[in-house]
């Protein structure tokens, strides 16, 4: 099981960052919907110790983690859908109203921050240099 889960890490470590490369690392698409995959595995497996990191909304808790990702509909059939459909870029490209207000309810740097949306689904997302943090889920149970 540790060893799964730590292949499970250095995969998504890996795609976040675009590869060991050597290059700058750089958001991307590909990674943010990585990272979805893991933190949905996690949540889906009770496994909330190993779901916590992913995510950077303020101060929330384990038991909240359970209950927003329910609420909001992150599934592996929403993560596929936004694969497929959304649209990734800086927060402010994806979310121009309410980029402001999501950064900063999360106490995160505006220029760090990128979002994912197909249709009325959404996810904001923080970078910190080297992965992203989930910040923002919102309205994947109405992606078709």
């Amino acid at each position: 099981m540790l060893r799964t889960l730590t292949l499970a890490l250095l995969t998504l470590t890996l795609i976040a960052c675009g590869g060991d490369s050597g290059a700058p690392a750089e958001p991307t698409k590909e990674g943010a919907v990585a990272l979805l995959r893991a933190l949905e595995r996690a949540v889906a497996a009770g496994d909330l110790d190993t779901a916590l990191p992913y995510v950077t909304f303020g101060g929330i808790t384990k038991e909240e983690i359970v209950k927003v990702t329910k609420r909001e509909g992150l599934t592996q059939k929403s993560i596929d859908l936004l694969a497929a459909q959304g649209k990734f870029g800086t927060l402010k490209e994806i979310f121009p109203k309410q980029a402001e207000s999501l950064a900063k309810q999360a106490k995160v740097d505006l220029a760090a921050c990128y979002g994912l949306r197909a249709g009325e689904g959404e996810i904001g997302l923080s970078w910190d240099g080297k992965a992203f943090g989930v910040m923002h889920i919102d309205n994947l149970n109405r992606l078709r």
